[in-house]
């Protein structure tokens, strides 16, 4: 069962990556073309933008079905993967909570931005930054911590 999935995998690892490969080959063959012609321009990256949103929902849908199967034959991974989605729900209103809504900034107003997409934008920033402080502050603690235990 195991190889067949493996197997099933290559295959369609390599009919993806063939298929992105044409169709670069065809965006760059029709370059030109394609930046004063916007109905060729459409003709041929839709099916390439199809593609992507295809392979990128099966990915998605694989992952949620692997990561659910792994749930249920093993319950205690399950407590603690809970444990960390609410962790980090607490970490995104903290953000939440503190990013700002001001649209001042030359760029929102360029680009029409609300004051909730500004709101939404900072706090994905903020949860950026605490989870990178984090993550820093993990990487000193395993190097002490692996120091003091080789002591």
């Amino acid at each position: 069962m195991d190889k067949t999935i493996v197997n099933i995998t290559k295959v369609f690892t390599i009919i993806v990556m063939a298929a992105g490969a044409v169709f670069t080959g065809i965006v760059m063959a029709n370059q030109s073309d394609m930046k004063t012609n916007i109905d060729l321009a459409n003709k041929i990256l839709d099916p390439f933008f199809g593609l992507t949103e295809i392979v990128l929902g099966l990915g998605i849908l694989i992952t949620l079905l692997f990561a659910l199967g792994q749930l249920f034959m093993t319950p205690k991974a399950a407590i603690s993967a809970l444990i960390g989605v609410v962790l980090l729900g607490v970490l995104y209103l903290i953000s939440y909570l503190s990013a700002s809504s001001s649209i001042d900034a030359p760029v929102y107003q360029e680009f029409n931005i609300t004051s909730s997409e500004s709101k939404l934008i900072g706090s994905l920033m903020y949860l950026v930054y605490i989870l990178g402080g984090l993550s820093i502050l993990a990487i000193i603690y395993s190097a002490i911590n692996s120091f003091l235990l080789k002591r």
